[in-house]
């Protein structure tokens, strides 16, 4: 917890003098880990949305992840970013902890994003605070071995499953990683009314990586 309110304080001293702090060797796993971040970098992503009744793609747009600074805590490199549904405050970061670890951290929780494993396995769980709803748990898996994505040989594979205070599962998130590229596609699902038949609600499907 004191972490994550010592994130919220350096943030908003960055937010108001907009620069970039002065990193040290030790932090410096933004080029070095799954995903390679640094100030400047963009994702372009195509987002395509499906009908959830015949299960037919209805119509697409785009998607964007942009690094737009970066803070040293506790001599660990943070990187904010920004998308179309996550805006530059309260402000959302990427970190990579270590070589297999992508930790993020938001106004509510700090949590592994992704993470690399030689064998299947649940990683994390942390409490659930964007539903409609009673509060659960998110609950990732990490799998071992890879997958071709599109042109993208070599990618990773996490799965995000989303409860409700109940354990029902209603949401789900399938991430696909490649190392020193980024995600190269996001899978998102949502369950039907019977609580048993998951519908695509949307894909984003990298179009490219812009080094800063």
């Amino acid at each position: 917890m004191y972490r994550i309110l010592l994130i919220a304080i350096v943030v908003a001293g960055l937010a108001a003098c907009s620069q970039k702090t002065t990193s040290t060797p030790s932090a410096r796993f933004g080029v070095k880990g799954l995903m390679p971040l640094a100030v400047g970098n963009r994702w372009n992503y195509k987002r395509t949305f499906y009908d959830s009744a015949t299960g037919n793609a209805s119509s697409t747009g785009t998607e964007q992840i942009n690094i737009v600074a970066e803070i040293i805590v506790n001599d660990t490199a943070y990187f904010q970013q920004t998308q179309n549904e996550i805006p530059l405050s309260p402000g959302s970061f990427f970190s990579n902890v270590d070589t297999n670890t992508v930790i993020q951290t938001d106004s509510a929780n700090r949590y592994t994003f992704f993470k690399r494993t030689s064998y299947d396995a649940q990683v994390s769980t942390w409490p659930d605070t964007v539903t409609r709803r009673c509060p659960g748990h998110n609950v990732l898996t990490a799998y071992a071995g890879d997958a071709t994505i599109g042109s993208y040989p070599n990618c990773l594979k996490n799965i995000v499953l989303v409860n409700d205070c109940t354990g029902q599962d209603f949401e789900k998130w399938v991430y696909y990683l490649k190392p020193a590229v980024g995600l190269v596609r996001v899978e998102h699902y949502k369950i039907k009314n019977d609580n048993t038949t998951w519908y695509t609600d949307f894909t984003d499907d990298l179009t490219g990586f812009i080094p800063g």
